[in-house]
């Protein structure tokens, strides 16, 4: 694949791989200023909130904090809900925090000084951000879900599966299971023949049968 010197150097990739390489080796001034030239050569930077905190992380390290701290304002524009990104800014700007936590002697303190540091309760906005990430990975997995079954139009049930088991003492129960739509079993039903009784056993670890069979509309227990 041929490609051209100049976008060659405008991709700020070229400049990351060089300042990763740096960081790597503590060279955190040198890897700030490839960094930088990535956000200067790259006309998207500025769309690139991780290219940012890498210029942001080694700006700190090396002793820039007014840089570190306007890099991870610039990060934020783009990514406000980033978990990693409010921390870093939480801790960089609040200089009372950063004076008063040598966290190499933080290590050496007791437990509770440590769990008193810890963020508590997640805000509304962290919340809703979540419940917004988790449909996003419910549309991915419908995605592999469509992709196992061919993107077949005709499937309109779900998969289930049912198993009789003897317990000790000839004690009968029925163990059914059902698919969600994205093809996820998070609990197992169980009846009890001699009461009469459903009960629901919850999986510590639900799974996808599509993942687990050469076959994906095909689900025993």
């Amino acid at each position: 694949e041929e490609l051209d010197y100049d976008d060659w150097l405008s991709d700020s990739k070229t400049w990351v791989n060089f300042g990763d390489k740096c960081a790597i080796y503590q060279m955190y001034s040198a890897a700030a200023d490839f960094y930088a030239l990535g956000i200067l050569k790259d006309p998207n930077a500025f769309r690139k909130p991780m290219l940012w905190y890498r210029f942001a992380k080694s700006c700190s390290r090396c002793g820039r904090q007014s840089d570190a701290e306007l890099a991870i304002v610039q990060a934020l524009t783009k990514a406000p809900h980033n978990l990693q990104l409010i921390r870093a800014k939480n801790y960089w700007v609040n200089k009372e925090l950063r004076n008063k936590y040598d966290y190499s002697q933080l290590l050496q303190t007791e437990m509770p000084e440590i769990v008193r540091l810890v963020p508590q309760d997640l805000t509304r906005a962290e919340k809703v951000f979540l419940k917004c990430q988790g449909i996003c990975k419910g549309i991915i997995e419908r995605q592999h879900l469509a992709a196992g079954v061919g993107r077949r139009k005709d499937i309109t049930k779900k998969m289930s599966a049912k198993l009789g088991i003897m317990l000790e003492d000839s004690y009968p129960l029925l163990l059914s299971c059902t698919t969600n739509w994205m093809g996820k079993i998070s609990y197992l039903s169980v009846y009890d023949l001699n009461r009469n009784k459903k009960g629901r056993l919850n999986l510590k670890v639900p799974f996808l049968p599509m993942r687990e069979s050469s076959n994906p509309r095909k689900l025993e227990l």
